[in-house]
């Protein structure tokens, strides 16, 4: 019996491997540099849930996506941990939905190859472990 989601799961089992592959090497959930711009996407989420207003910079909605766990508590490590969640779920979301749109156009395993190589592109997934948004926006811009 053949799978449906056999290419799916097999994308997710890869790249949740690439992940802490690449965690281990280079060591980034043990870091200490935070750079501006997640300074700037804390000081949107701040701005946004505690003085109820937007930041000059950053946009609305990822101030809102950024800030949820303002929420319920204070705390801006919350914020790492939870965008740290996010980046991954964009990530794999944006895996699975690039396979679909090249598996309309070409054969399975080829969109499966190509979706391979998007995932073990280094950038985006180092990315994935700073209070960036490039993993949403790359999400909601492949959803679209």
């Amino acid at each position: 019996m053949k799978s449906k989601f056999k290419y799916h799961l097999l994308l997710l089992l890869i790249g949740s491997i690439n992940l802490i592959v690449i965690n281990y090497l280079l060591q980034l959930n043990s870091q200490q540099l935070v750079g501006n711009d997640s300074l700037n996407y804390i000081e949107s989420a701040q701005f946004l849930y505690n003085d109820c207003k937007a930041h000059y910079y950053r946009p609305f909605v990822m101030a809102f996506i950024t800030g949820l766990p303002l929420l319920f508590s204070n705390s801006v490590t919350y914020l790492y941990d939870f965008s740290l969640i996010v980046n991954i779920i964009s990530w794999f979301s944006t895996i699975i939905i690039l396979f679909e749109i090249a598996k309309h156009y070409l054969v399975p395993k080829k969109a499966f190859l190509i979706s391979l190589m998007f995932l073990f592109s280094v950038g985006n997934s180092t990315i994935l472990f700073d209070l960036l948004s490039e993993s949403i926006y790359l999400f909601f811009i492949i959803f679209a």
